[in-house]
């Protein structure tokens, strides 16, 4: 079990002007980040393990999001930017069964965009740094997997609940038909 605690926005904000100078340039700019958002889905839809979660995805709409999302993350984060939020907003689903998105699967993302960045020829430090800028995430999901796994513990309780109240109600109901007819 990883106990690590939810980062803060600032956290993660720490560091962006100076990765705006440096890491996306680095990277070879938008054009190059471009690219690697291309081949970086390529990756991800021929996993089977990670495919399930593009189905019925316009992937378009999806890989422009993400390039515009590395681009401010390799850049200049605003300070009013709620990355937790947004996150977990939009992926809430995604945590929910039947996706069940985990902590395993957010490693193998980031797995893969490291592949993806190294298949481009990019330096190992600025791949490195890449990751670490996408590592700082991972506490989110390991929030959003654990709130999903609560709701579902807290749904569970509430049905076997109101499982357990018709099923005394039935029993209630019988015990009465039987005592009347008895009288």
């Amino acid at each position: 079990l990883r106990t690590k605690t939810i980062m803060s926005t600032e956290t993660w904000i720490s560091g962006a002007h100076k990765r705006k100078e440096t890491l996306l340039s680095q990277i070879g700019g938008e054009k190059i980040l471009k690219e690697a958002v291309d081949l970086f889905y390529k990756h991800l839809l021929s996993d089977p393990d990670l495919s399930r979660f593009f189905h019925g995805t316009n992937m378009e709409i999806l890989k422009w999001h993400v390039l515009n999302f590395m681009s401010v993350a390799f850049g200049d984060v605003p300070k009013t930017f709620d990355l937790e939020n947004l996150i977990l907003d939009q992926h809430k689903f995604l945590f929910e069964d039947p996706y069940g998105l985990s902590v395993d699967d957010f490693d193998r993302f980031v797995g893969c965009f490291k592949m993806t960045l190294a298949e481009l020829d990019i330096e190992n430090d600025v791949v490195e740094e890449a990751v670490g800028v996408l590592q700082r995430l991972q506490p989110v999901f390991e929030k959003g997997q654990r709130d999903a796994e609560l709701r579902k513990k807290t749904e569970s309780r509430q049905l076997h609940f109101l499982q357990t109240a018709a099923l005394a109600s039935v029993v209630g109901m019988a015990v009465l038909s039987w005592a009347k007819k008895r009288n």
